[in-house]
């Protein structure tokens, strides 16, 4: 596989890491709809730079203790979370980031609010494929740092992420949150079975890829 799974960083590494990937995700553009609507992405529930660096920070550090992070080189210009069957966050990583993520958010109360919100948008995709007992590898984070992006490595990411699937037989599935985006995932070889609407221009789209062996 091309790439390699990221250990034995430094701390100065992972903050600088995930600062610029926190700012990657905060300055996207997002706009108009193909409808017209305008939406704001999870930057309307995550409404500061810091918050979403912190949330960022919690999912990268699950992923990186887990050994779920992947990254296309040593210099590190893009990373891919992936989590499976035999390859999932560790128990005590998955709670040290629900732990981060709920006091980034303000507390419980704020935390709650969250998922009530996630809620809003119905059952995802995901669940289906666990209600047909459907094998997956779940895609929970992709990131180009900025300097490297229109250079191909988003397509060097999703390659990394079908041989994970490929190699254990599994369908991939992701959830993104601006069409834009989804239109990038499209070009790759995802497909999008699902729009979640959770209110006031934030949606989740869902993406599958089924398994090559099916």
């Amino acid at each position: 596989m091309n790439g390699i799974k990221v250990t034995n960083l430094s701390e100065n590494e992972i903050e600088q890491i995930c600062r610029e990937i926190g700012d990657s995700f905060y300055d996207h553009a997002y706009g108009r709809k193909k409808d017209g609507t305008t939406e704001y992405g999870l930057r309307k529930l995550l409404d500061s730079r810091e918050k979403m660096y912190q949330h960022m920070k919690a999912c990268f550090l699950a992923g990186y203790e887990s050994g779920c992070l992947y990254s296309t080189s040593r210099r590190g210009e893009g990373y891919i979370l992936v989590t499976c069957k035999g390859q999932d966050l560790s128990f005590k990583s998955g709670v040290r980031m629900i732990r981060a993520i709920v006091k980034n958010l303000g507390g419980l109360r704020g935390g709650i609010q969250f998922v009530r919100r996630i809620a809003t948008g119905g059952k995802t995709y995901e669940d289906e494929l666990k209600k047909k007992k459907i094998p997956y590898a779940n895609l929970a984070m992709l990131v180009v740092r900025k300097e490297y992006q229109g250079q191909g490595y988003m397509r060097q990411l999703m390659e990394m992420l079908y041989q994970i699937a490929d190699e254990k037989n599994l369908a991939v599935i992701l959830e993104t949150d601006a069409e834009n985006k989804v239109e990038r995932y499209e070009h790759l070889g995802m497909k999008l079975v699902k729009t979640r609407d959770l209110g006031e221009g934030v949606f989740l789209y869902d993406l599958y890829r089924a398994s090559s062996f099916l």
